[in-house]
């Protein structure tokens, strides 16, 4: 191997390895996915719950999504009859039953176009209400059922970032009714990454393509390299 083609081939392993951006791990892209009374907001209107009609900010975090009828149902634990999964707050989408058949929460997210994300959230229910979940208006298909009665489920999907890199998240009652739909412990994570080329890696790369370049002019004007 020639001086030359040494050079190269030190440019191109280092260059190369130096190449792809490291995963951004398990940073968590939900801000209080718990669902916890952070603001100091919540009021007993009676049973531990507080109803929640369009549009209010009173999770911290979160809004009750602006096409939702009637309103959902925020519970605090030490005072309703239903424990949360995580912390002492959770949130019934259907508003104790026929309040709301399309009651949801959203937030805005910050996602990287191409990288995958999971998204997980427990679910608690009595007659199989499907939860929905959606990510700038695209519905994430969940892989675990609902199961029956109270016991705490943990559905996961997993959807890939857009070209909008600030999309809304939203969770949902798709039942269109049902006589309880909770949800706690919602969280979106990074699962991947994008590649990208550094711009030091591109100049060891560069140096690696024009090395080996010049190496193979001199073989061929026959220069003792």
């Amino acid at each position: 191997m020639t001086r030359f083609q040494r050079w190269a081939l030190v440019a191109m392993t280092f260059g190369l390895g130096a190449q792809t951006v490291a995963p951004a791990g398990a940073a968590e892209l939900i801000q209080n996915g718990s669902l916890e009374d952070l603001n100091s907001a919540y009021v007993d209107q009676g049973g531990g719950y507080m109803s929640l009609s369009a549009g209010s900010t009173a999770i911290a975090d979160w809004k009750v999504s602006g096409t939702t009828i009637g309103s959902v149902a925020w519970g605090y634990a030490p005072l309703s009859y239903f424990a949360a999964y995580d912390g002492s707050y959770t949130v019934d989408l259907t508003g104790l039953g026929a309040s709301s058949p399309n009651g949801g929460l959203s937030q805005v997210i910050s996602t990287t176009t191409g990288m995958g994300y999971t998204v997980q959230l427990f679910v608690s229910n009595t007659n199989d209400v499907a939860v929905g979940v959606s990510v700038d208006g695209n519905a994430v298909s969940l892989s675990t059922p609902l199961g029956v009665g109270y016991q705490w489920t943990l559905l996961q999907g997993s959807f890939v970032g857009s070209a909008n890199n600030s999309p809304t998240f939203e969770v949902y009652n798709a039942g269109g009714g049902g006589f309880a739909a909770f949800v706690d412990l919602v969280s979106v994570t990074p699962t991947s990454d994008v590649s990208t080329p550094e711009p030091a890696s591109l100049t060891l790369f560069g140096f690696a393509i024009g090395a080996l370049g010049m190496a193979r002019r001199r073989r061929r004007a026959g220069v003792a390299l």
